[in-house]
């Protein structure tokens, strides 16, 4: 600088005139001031380019070197091009991610900036994870749509690519429809099976959910079997319901051959299948139809206690009042005796006051034979 130009430019400037700035340079790190060319020695900043690092990229360009391509981001929508950071203004489109959209999302993420998850994905077996889409490559698991399948088959659809309708069911009742599975909750209706009951039942079988046989039926005659299994000309005999496979209400029994009235049950009772009676068997029949007689019937424990009981009381009692009877019996004759005895006496005395001494000795016998008499009377 100067007039001569002799001097060199000042500590902080640079270039013609000395006119340029150092500190207005954007160079990489610290840099010395050439007071010639101002040069960055480390390099310049993003965003910036020539020696001194004065002049932003080119339109077009942009970051370290301005050696990034605007055209090169994935931004969502329209955006401007920073000349430093190349941001996107309004985000990253699906599948990428950073300020200027240009890294793929991680290996476990994808879509809209990289926010689902890989492993919430109902992919048909292994599938590899689109970083964009996140596709999978063999399809959905049945009750899944959609390229990455994590969305619900919509109403009224499920199953495999969502491919079958509710409405096709045969479900017995008002059922919902499981978007996977499809299943009917109350079962089906006769004539039909699978969780989703839409298989009809194979020959020879019906009715609901197709568990039934034709051949335990006991149709009269020969009649065709239908999903209901109904017969076609009625029952044989003791069967009932539309496909003759319960007892009526009069027979009882595997075969519906045993007759409900020839139980002996005690008091009224129902007859049910088992033609069990109720309050048991009248006495002497056994089993629980009561249907077997018994002829033996084993009293109850307690039954003979009290029996054997009774029983002695009884012989007990019967001998105390006849040993009373005897014992006043026998008092009565002896009183009986005594008296006679004495009238027999008195009538002696009087025979041997008239009669004199020499009738003492029968007075005697008579009165001895007397007393021997009433001592074997008391004695017996």
């Amino acid at each position: 600088m100067g007039k001569d130009c002799v001097e060199e430019c000042s500590l902080v400037t640079y270039g013609q005139n000395c006119s340029k700035q150092c500190t207005q340079r954007n160079c990489a790190g610290n840099s010395s001031c050439d007071h010639v060319t101002g040069t960055c020695v480390a390099g310049c900043k993003p965003g910036w380019r020539g020696k001194d690092c004065v002049e932003e990229c080119s339109l077009g360009t942009y970051g370290q070197n301005c050696s990034k391509q605007c055209t090169q981001r994935n931004c969502a929508g329209n955006s401007s091009c920073d000349h430093v950071t190349g941001t996107c203004v309004a985000g990253c489109k699906a599948g990428w991610m950073g300020e200027d959209c240009v890294d793929e999302c991680s290996l476990v993420t994808y879509g809209q900036n990289c926010s689902k998850q890989c492993t919430q994905r109902n992919c048909a077996g292994n599938s590899s994870c689109d970083h964009v889409t996140g596709t999978c490559v063999a399809g959905c698991k049945a009750g899944w749509m959609g390229k990455d399948c994590v969305d619900e088959c919509s109403p009224g659809t499920y199953g495999q690519n969502c491919s079958k309708q509710c409405t096709d069911r045969n479900c017995a009742g008002n059922s919902s429809c499981d978007h996977v599975t499809g299943t009917c909750v109350s079962g089906c209706k006769a004539g039909w099976m699978g969780k989703d009951c839409v298989e009809a039942c194979k020959a020879h079988r019906y009715g609901r959910n197709c568990v039934r046989t034709c051949a335990t039926r006991h149709c009269a005659g020969n009649s065709s079997c239908n999903s209901t299994g109904n017969c076609d000309s009625g029952c044989e005999t003791g069967w009932t319901l539309d496909d003759c496979t319960a007892c009526n209400s009069q027979h009882y029994g595997a075969k519906c051959t045993k007759l409900c009235v020839s139980r002996y049950c005690v008091g009224n009772s129902s007859c049910n299948s088992t033609g069990h009676c109720d309050s048991g068997c009248e006495r002497g029949w056994t089993q629980s139809d009561c249907t077997v007689f018994q002829e033996a019937v084993k009293s109850d424990p307690d039954d003979s206690v009290l029996t054997y009981v009774g029983a002695a009381v009884g012989v007990f009692l019967f001998v105390l009042v006849l040993v009373l009877i005897l014992s006043l019996i026998r008092r009565r004759r002896i009183s009986e005796r005594k008296h006679c005895d004495v009238g027999l006496v008195s009538k002696t005395r009087e025979n041997s006051q008239d009669e004199g001494r020499a009738d003492d000795n029968k007075y005697y016998y008579v009165f001895g034979r007397s007393l021997f008499e009433i001592k074997q009377s008391f004695l017996a």
